[in-house]
């Protein structure tokens, strides 16, 4: 799931989600219907009535919290495993980019985590 999208009008609106892969004039996607007055016809999509409105909002500001803390942690850089930490750090000593001191000392900070 990539987005959430609501539309409500005067008696009736629709919950549409949005999922990766999808494209303009797939049944996929609410934006292939023109004018968005057809979103109702959407694979994707759940239709409201009026009293489900706040309902609807408050689940779909929800969602998009999740999808943003979800989108915010695939963006983050993945930690290196340790094993690939010491390697790295026994090259950089290698290399004469660190001292011996520090490899050790990383290095022991590194297992006291494992």
């Amino acid at each position: 799931m990539t987005g959430i999208q609501i539309e409500t009008g005067v008696l009736g609106g629709t919950v549409s989600v949005q999922a990766a892969g999808a494209t303009l004039g797939d049944a996929k996607t609410w934006t292939s219907f023109p004018g968005k007055s057809d979103a109702s016809k959407a694979g994707n999509a759940i239709t409201l009535r009026r009293e489900h409105f706040e309902q609807a909002r408050a689940g779909v500001a929800l969602m998009r919290q999740l999808l943003s803390a979800n989108h915010a942690a695939l963006a983050a850089p993945m930690a290196m495993h340790p094993i690939e930490q010491l390697q790295k750090l026994g090259e950089l000593r290698d290399a004469g980019v660190i001292t011996a001191a520090e490899f050790d000392a990383k290095k022991a900070d590194i297992l006291a985590r494992m």
